[in-house]
């Protein structure tokens, strides 16, 4: 300040451990890094990492639970033996699905199911667990339709519309509730699929002439594939505990009963903890009065 006659506005010290879900996919080999230590616990779980991968902080809850040891992986050569492979969310789902065939996955998918293991699929990897997704429109690509991976009775319709929405649900097979949000062109058509879930209160009465909208996601007959337009669905301590025991019962393991925070909350003491040292830290004051904040808007 002495020499430039520019305010110092505050100095932020380096912070650790905030629990706050990364912005990019940047971290990824960090958290593979912990995961080669973890080696030894009961659950394996890989997540695809598509080209566009998006949302695949979808499975961080996960990582917090004792019994599941979780990791990211590119190619189905160094996925190993998995009990539970994730297809997340995708910027560009006809072409990652295409990736997906140019790597072998969909092999590798079709191996593992038939061994017994799960699979599950979060919006754009749901859509690519069914029969074929459509894009007449051109919506993401110039490609009409492509066959899907097979593995749950539905097919996906891309529309020019986003769907944005927070949704409410309860499972269908345990009557727990979930909380999340979706973002999405798809529309779901289904061919006698079993619903995942069925919509809470105001959402259950949406109207969407693409799809009944009362049910969602789809799970297949002998229970191993589900798949979900709903992110977030693992941040509910008691859905996620529930997923992990059925794992747990295929390989013959006793459930387990850990006492775990829901994500949101994990979420929220993070920030209030960020909000702190930046309180603690900055001229907040100052910062206020250049971004044109009332200071008694910034106490409310």
């Amino acid at each position: 300040e002495e020499r430039t006659g520019a305010p110092i506005l505050g100095i932020l010290p380096y912070a650790g451990d905030l629990e706050i879900p990364e912005e990019d996919g940047a971290s990824l080999r960090i958290v593979n890094a912990r995961a080669r230590a973890l080696e030894d616990r009961d659950i394996a779980i890989g997540v695809v990492v598509f080209p566009r991968i998006a949302n695949y902080t979808d499975f961080e809850p996960l990582m917090r639970e004792p019994d599941v040891v979780l990791r990211y992986v590119e190619s189905p050569e160094r996925a190993g033996v998995l009990d539970v492979l994730c297809l997340p969310g995708t910027k560009s789902t006809i072409a990652d699905l295409k990736w997906m065939r140019d790597r072998g996955w969909d092999r590798y998918v079709a191996a593992h199911r038939k061994n017994g293991g799960a699979v599950v699929g979060i919006c754009g990897g749901y859509q690519m667990l069914g029969r074929r997704i459509d894009d007449p429109q051109h919506v993401e690509s110039e490609t009409a339709t492509i066959d899907g991976l097979g593995l749950l009775e539905i097919a996906t319709r891309f529309e020019g519309e986003k769907i944005t929405i927070r949704t409410d649900a309860l499972h269908a097979a345990s009557g727990l509730p979930i909380s999340g949000y979706e973002i999405h062109c798809g529309r779901i058509e289904r061919f006698g699929a079993s619903p995942l879930f069925t919509r809470a209160g105001a959402d259950a009465r949406r109207e969407d002439s693409a799809e009944n909208i009362a049910v969602e996601g789809a799970i297949s007959g002998d229970g191993q594939v589900i798949g979900t337009s709903i992110h977030g669905v693992f941040d509910t301590a008691r859905f996620r505990r529930h997923f992990l025991n059925q794992i747990r019962a295929r390989k013959g393991l006793g459930p387990l009963n850990p006492e775990q925070a829901d994500a949101r909350e994990i979420r929220d003491r993070a920030y209030d903890r960020f909000a702190q040292i930046l309180r603690s830290n900055l001229d907040v004051a100052a910062i206020a009065a250049i971004a044109g904040i009332e200071p008694r808007r910034l106490r409310d």
